[in-house]
């Protein structure tokens, strides 16, 4: 995610869930992002997926296949425990599979 604090740039890579909705960023309740976000919550995001190296004879003949994905918006923080565990379980279900939503354990 990158943020803007007084006209600079800083970008941090985190751990995300998507509902189709909404992306849910993990954070730590407290921390220079969440100080940035509370005063200037505009946001980007930026998501790749390498796939495979493209070499070639010579430096400027290589190339990678990927996907990417970029995007803008505002965040929010998330304070209500209930609204928490829900994106806690999207999170989880981005790296745990599509069994994850259906163990809820809190």
């Amino acid at each position: 995610m990158a943020m803007c604090e007084d006209g600079q740039p800083y970008a941090v890579p985190l751990n995300f869930g998507y509902d189709g909705r909404f992306i849910y960023f993990h954070a730590a309740p407290e921390g220079r992002k969440i100080d940035i976000i509370k005063k200037n919550n505009r946001v980007c995001f930026e998501f790749d997926i390498l796939h495979d190296i493209v070499t070639g004879q010579q430096a400027c003949d290589w190339g990678a296949k990927y996907e990417s994905v970029i995007g803008s918006g505002t965040a929010e923080i998330v304070d209500d425990l209930k609204a928490k565990k829900e994106a806690l379980e999207w999170i989880m279900h981005q790296y745990g599979g599509g069994t994850w939503i259906s163990r809820k354990k809190f």
